[in-house]
């Protein structure tokens, strides 16, 4: 393989596993586009994307846990407080997310339909 096509695949596989790995809270349209783009690469260039994003994510990984250990306990303890309470926020939008989504006549419906 020549240089050049080896260069172009470290490109593709670096700006694969960016698209795979910066999208914290990806829609379902940029979900589908990303696993198009994934699937229109060849077996190599989808093996090097991969091997980009576990490397990226042990390096996050390895950098949260070392921002971590330089913590105080008091810290620690607030960033618990923090994320659980970020975590109650998102669980109860997507609560009302599917709340509103099945409606409020939504049981009614099912009811109805099975002869209730």
């Amino acid at each position: 393989m020549k240089k050049s096509s080896l260069v172009l695949l470290v490109l593709a596989a670096m700006s694969a596993s960016v698209s795979f790995a910066d999208d914290t809270t990806p829609s379902m349209d940029s979900a589908q586009a990303r696993a198009q783009t994934f699937q229109s690469l060849t077996p190599e260039q989808q093996q090097a994307a991969i091997n980009a994003a576990k490397q990226q994510g042990q390096a996050t990984a390895q950098q949260k846990q070392e921002n971590w250990n330089s913590m105080t306990p008091e810290q620690q303890q607030a960033q618990k407080q923090t994320m659980q309470s970020n975590m109650q926020s998102k669980m109860g939008e997507m609560k009302s997310k599917m709340q509103s989504r099945m409606g409020s006549g939504g049981g009614g419906m099912m009811r109805s339909r099975m002869g209730m």
